[in-house]
């Protein structure tokens, strides 16, 4: 079997520290609601607890903690953005890209080999931890479907029976791939609009996504 239908994805190089980051979960208990709201506040004070994290209170990402993150974290609150939906993963890259995963439900995160490994029921994903900054998880990812995806940016999206990728390159190949390494389907991306692949007509089973050297793993049940 080849070797990319051996990763799920794979994002370039070797081992390095990662941050983990979750936008507005101040008091780090992997949720966001008032009791952030009141951490931000008391560490604005200086009177921060000894749980206080301090990425994660810097909600609107402008490396500073102030009212504006209570602001922002308050928002999230009232509309329904910190934890329902799905997961939003969010790559920073030290080329200075960002990627974009639009997850349906919270990943298992593990690190395994140098990598960060993300798994939910439908998706695994391997990303080299060299080639990343930072990572961070942002809520329930709705907005990012309405946001236009700027230069330097990609976005994928997984549906049902579909996966989606916006902002890849002019002339990208986007290759899909059975598990035994027969290929399905090969198309070049216009660089102007999103990109689809599709399983709809494909039986149950597990296919491998395959653009440059980054790989998916998907699984339709």
């Amino acid at each position: 079997m080849k070797k990319y239908l051996l990763l799920s994805l794979v994002l370039a190089a070797a081992t390095a520290s990662a941050q983990t980051v979750r936008k507005g979960d101040a008091n780090n208990d992997k949720t966001v609601d008032s009791k952030d709201v009141t951490e931000v506040s008391n560490a604005i004070m200086g009177k921060p607890s000894a749980s206080y994290n301090a990425k994660n209170a810097d909600a609107n990402r402008d490396d500073k903690v102030n009212a504006a993150d209570v602001v922002v974290i308050t928002d999230m609150i009232l509309d329904g953005t910190t934890n329902a939906g799905g997961q939003r993963l969010v790559l920073l890259k030290k080329d200075g890209t960002k990627s974009y995963y639009d997850l349906h439900e919270e990943p298992v995160t593990t690190f395994e080999n140098g990598q960060l490994v993300l798994t939910t029921s439908k998706t695994t994903a391997y990303f080299k931890l060299s080639e990343i900054v930072r990572y961070t998880f942002e809520g329930a990812y709705d907005e990012i479907g309405k946001a236009k995806v700027r230069a330097g940016e990609t976005v994928y999206r997984q549906g049902k029976d579909a996966m989606s990728f916006e902002g890849l390159p002019k002339g990208t190949v986007v290759e899909l791939y059975t598990a035994d390494g027969r290929q399905l389907s090969s198309q070049k991306t216009s660089g102007d609009t999103s990109t689809e692949v599709s399983l709809v007509d494909q039986p149950s089973g597990t296919y491998y996504v395959k653009i440059g050297d980054s790989q998916y793993k998907f699984e339709k049940r």
